[in-house]
């Protein structure tokens, strides 16, 4: 599957502000699906980081600190533990199962002039600033009066984006967890 190019997700939020695409869903409704959308847009320069190293897609060590790092984040921020791994347990599902979809495709073994991207230097500071700014959009969306509009809404910006059925079901799954009660 052809990743989503990162300008088509810089400008799907600007499709909720601006086209009046949004329902009646408030502003960090829109924030956490398109947060969702660009952690996944990494997942390509992520993959191709891998392949380049024989690494394999799952990385139990940095899940593991992850999941630690965002659940302490959390805290501080007054979200439960549970909602935040169950969250981010999610996303990093959904970004494994797009690493393999990619891995798959045409496109990743085309991949192979361009310049490797810097998985230390770029993308995961990248994805670290993007995890504490979805703990920020989780902690809003968990107080929103209308949790089921911050889930369609974060599906949407997935299918707009153009993400697998998989990937999708794994990313939901995910907030659906962040949003329990």
């Amino acid at each position: 599957m052809p990743a989503p190019s990162r300008l088509a997700l810089w400008l799907l939020p600007l499709c909720f502000l601006i086209a009046g695409c949004a329902t009646t869903s408030s502003k960090s409704d829109v924030s956490l699906g398109s947060l969702v959308v660009e952690r996944l847009s990494w997942m390509d320069d992520v993959a191709r980081y891998k392949q380049a190293r024989g690494l394999p897609v799952t990385d139990p060590a940095r899940e593991a600190a992850l999941l630690e790092a965002m659940t302490t984040l959390g805290a501080e921020n007054g979200l439960p533990s549970t909602a935040v791994r169950g969250f981010f347990a999610g996303q990093m599902a959904a970004a494994r199962q797009y690493q393999k979809e990619w891995l798959a495709s045409p496109e990743s073994s085309a991949s192979t002039s361009a310049p490797m991207p810097d998985l230390q230097g770029s993308i995961r500071p990248a994805l670290d600033k993007l995890g504490r700014q979805m703990i920020s959009a989780l902690a809003q969306a968990r107080s929103s009066s209308d949790p089921k509009a911050v889930a369609d809404s974060t599906r949407r910006s997935l299918t707009e984006a153009g993400y697998s059925k998989a990937v999708i079901a794994l990313a939901m799954d995910g907030v659906e967890l962040g949003l329990s009660r």
